[in-house]
């Protein structure tokens, strides 16, 4: 829709995406026609049913730029970004994000990506 009708956008103050990656060219361009609207990337593995992590827009990404930051956990959530063998790594790395999943109490490890910039919760026990 952000790219065959992106008129369709004028007047909305807050867009909510999620579900898939989103396109980074789409999000600037949209920011660059609509001053004043914010996009809202919602993240989160399917185990959660719905956003997990949520990144505000509100102007566009800069040049280059290869994916869209997934953002902070919502409320009442934690995230832990750990590498391939399961160690903490810091913000903007290669990571994979361990959602704990509070109906199973069990970590789901999903989504191994270039996460963007993240605010990860602290570690367990740290």
């Amino acid at each position: 829709m952000a790219e065959h009708r992106p008129d369709a956008f004028a007047g909305v103050r807050r867009l909510f995406t999620g579900g898939d990656v989103v396109s980074p060219h789409h999000v600037n361009a949209l920011l660059s026609r609509h001053p004043g609207l914010t996009v809202v990337n919602g993240y989160g593995p399917t185990e959660n049913t719905t956003f997990t992590c949520c990144h505000l827009l509100r102007e566009p990404l800069p040049a280059g730029s290869a994916t869209v930051p997934i953002g902070t956990p919502v409320a009442g959530t934690r995230i832990f970004v750990v590498d391939r063998g399961g160690r903490p790594v810091p913000p903007a790395c290669p990571a994979s994000s361990g959602l704990p999943a509070t109906a199973s109490r069990r970590a789901t490890w999903a989504f191994p990506s270039r996460l963007g910039n993240v605010s990860p919760s602290p570690a367990p026990g740290g």
